[in-house]
């Protein structure tokens, strides 16, 4: 399947190949005024990455879907970007007690609490504030950490089972398993941050509103879901 041709007057290149950089003709194409009809979120989003150093990532999100999550399942991966568009609650989530922030093979932080959902929302806000390291380390990384993975899991799951189903000896096997980097508790090895990452330290520049993150997340997400509508 082609993506449709678009609107006469407007631009006729495909998502990918301006994702791969073919800058010029997408602005000159844009005369300033109407705006892409039928692509105007995946340009703006684009260009409002256009700064980072790989444009390229945020149409790569890679993830477990989680639309196909049924209830009851033990575990639910998704990139940040689609999960700061999850306002809600979804069915059958209420049950997952522990998270996981990482990116591909580095783990960030392991945590707990009766709604992993709501306390990864909490680490978001909390880093605007200096109350989460995490959430203050994801500021920092903006706007690659769109890219990042949450993980949700449930403490009662098959896997934690020899460990006594408690949701304490759980985390504890997930911290001494990943040795995270930002957890201090429970971690004889945390992993080194690095160094292709801000550290947690720094100065915040950008984003300066949770509104503003979740902006971004938008765009990301149409971008990626174009993408794929394009390569199918």
């Amino acid at each position: 399947m082609h993506c449709p041709a678009a609107v006469a007057g407007e631009a006729t290149t495909s998502v990918p190949s301006l994702i791969r950089g073919s800058w010029p003709s997408c602005e000159a194409s844009h005369d300033g005024r109407r705006g892409f009809r039928q692509r105007g979120d995946c340009i703006r989003a684009l260009l409002l990455i256009r700064g980072s150093p790989d444009p390229w990532f945020l149409a790569n999100i890679q993830e477990e879907n989680p639309l196909t999550t049924q209830p009851g399942d033990a575990r639910v991966a998704l990139s940040l970007a689609r999960f700061l568009i999850t306002a809600d609650l979804p069915d059958g989530w209420a049950h997952y007690d522990l998270y996981i922030i990482r990116d591909d093979d580095v783990a960030f932080y392991v945590g707990q609490s009766d709604s992993a959902f709501h306390r990864v929302w909490a680490h978001l806000e909390g880093g605007f504030k200096g109350r989460s390291t995490v959430g203050r380390f994801v500021l920092l990384n903006w706007p690659a950490a769109l890219r990042f993975t949450v993980a949700l899991l449930s403490s009662a799951a098959e896997r934690f089972a020899p460990l006594g189903d408690t949701r304490d000896a759980a985390e504890q096997h997930l911290i001494e398993t990943l040795a995270p980097c930002f957890n201090a508790t429970l971690n004889r090895a945390p992993t080194p941050l690095p160094r292709r990452y801000t550290p947690p330290d720094a100065r915040v520049r950008h984003p300066r509103s949770l509104r503003r993150m979740i902006a971004d997340a938008e765009h990301a997400v149409h971008l990626a879901d174009g993408r794929r509508a394009c390569e199918w």
